[in-house]
This record gives structure tokens, C-alpha cells and sequence, in this order.
């Protein structure tokens, strides 16, 4: 079993690589039982619920230079991703350089930060920094 493709389109693109190559050798299936194959490759027991397993949101890749905007310690940032790491799991840490520095970190000296993502934009970190 391989990782979680990180897209609907991104499991698609796979059936359609396994169907390719599959005819190449002389053995032709249906896109759809590509799809099936895909999905039981990756753990999942058929294509629908591999694709359910996507939800509705686009998956979010985020990039270094992106612009972000949101609450941290219940006060308002705006910041741009300096670093971004993509973690095993599906997570990315994200690290921000804040436009200006926040009331609470700015008497540490705080202009950055690194938090973890889920790619659904939930944040697992705590206000001691820690990861959840």
C-alpha cells in the first residue's frame, strides 16, 4: 500500500497510468475498474470511498511567497510563508514572517512562526506552541 494520492484528480491520473500500462501489455480494463484498483492500492475498499475520503474541499498545497490572514492567540496576522514543509501524514508545517509583529510575541521578539497544517486548513498547535 502506497500514500494517499493527494487529490481525486491525482487518483484519476493513476487509473489512467495503470490502464495505459496494463494495455500496453496486452491486458485492457474499464477507466472504471482502474479507478477500483487505485483505490484498493491504496487501502481504501472501493473508488467511492476512497473519493468520499477527499471530502468536498480542494486539497490546498501551499506555497512559499503565499499570502495568509487568520486569528493566532485570539489576535488578527496577516503573514507570508517563508518555509513549508510537507509532512508524512498529510500535515504541512508552515512557517510565517508576520507583516507586523503581534502585540502578545512582541515583547519576545517574535516576527515568525511555524505551525503545523492539516490540508484542510485546520491548525494543530496549542498556545503553548506545542503540536496537538
Amino acid at each position: 500500500m502506497s500514500s494517499k494520492p493527494k487529490s481525486a484528480e491525482d487518483a484519476k491520473k493513476q487509473a489512467k497510468l495503470l490502464r495505459e500500462k496494463l494495455k500496453s501489455e496486452g491486458m485492457e480494463i474499464s477507466h472504471s475498474k482502474a479507478l477500483e484498483l487505485v483505490a484498493q492500492q491504496h487501502g481504501y475498499r472501493d473508488w467511492n470511498t476512497l473519493f468520499a475520503s477527499f471530502g468536498n474541499r480542494a486539497a490546498r498545497e501551499w506555497q512559499v511567497g503565499d499570502r495568509t490572514s487568520g486569528l493566532y492567540l485570539a489576535q488578527p496576522f496577516k503573514a507570508e510563508i517563508i518555509a513549508v514543509s510537507r509532512l508524512t501524514d498529510g500535515r504541512y508545517k508552515l512557517t510565517f514572517q508576520f507583516d507586523e509583529p503581534r502585540r502578545r510575541d512582541h515583547l519576545r521578539g517574535h516576527e515568525q512562526l511555524a505551525q503545523t497544517h492539516h490540508p484542510d486548513c485546520r491548525t494543530r498547535r496549542d498556545d503553548t506552541g506545542e503540536d496537538l
